[in-house]
């Protein structure tokens, strides 16, 4: 191997290395009496690239709890459609697994939240995530969409965003 091969083979290397520690997963470290939300906007280059995911906008919020559970909603919209979507549920948190296992209520699917080191979040559906379209009497037979693990969508990585930009409100 000549001089000019070694030195592209390790750079090659530094920068897999390098981009492994950035995407490593941590523990959330959120605490029962910490307000937080994440989300992300999915750009259409984003979506062209994959083309079985039908979320172009997610957001999960996190509301300051006096128990055990974390209380979160997750919100979303879907391709080609206007409506936005919401489910409610608790998280509890997995020590042996290092993750926040989170379930949405009425049998709304599950999911897991972890950190990476970069500071993103990782929402990653365990099988699917039922959400309801937002408005109209909860009584109502309102629409309803899934997300599902497979399909382009088993991991969505979010931003946090400042508390300014979340609908946060304290449950006790």
């Amino acid at each position: 191997m000549n001089e000019t091969t070694k030195s592209l083979a390790l750079v090659t290397l530094a920068f897999t290395l390098a981009q492994m520690s950035i995407a490593a997963e941590r523990p959330l470290a959120l605490k029962p009496s910490e307000d937080a939300c994440f989300e992300r906007t999915y750009s259409a280059d984003h979506l062209k690239k994959h083309p079985k995911q039908s979320v172009r906008w997610i957001r999960v919020e996190h509301a300051r709890s006096s128990g055990e559970f974390n209380h979160t909603e997750i919100k979303t919209k879907f391709i080609g459609d206007h409506r936005l979507f919401s489910g409610f549920g608790t998280c509890q948190r997995d020590e042996k697994a290092g993750r926040l296992v989170c379930a949405i209520d009425c049998d709304g699917g599950t999911y897991t939240l972890s950190e990476r080191d970069d500071g993103k979040i990782v929402l990653r559906p365990t099988d699917r995530i039922r959400v309801v379209a937002c408005g109209g009497d909860e009584d109502d037979d309102r629409p309803y969409r899934q997300i599902m693990a497979a399909d382009d969508q088993d991991a969505f990585v979010l931003e946090r965003m400042p508390k300014s930009r979340c609908m946060l409100k304290p449950i006790d």
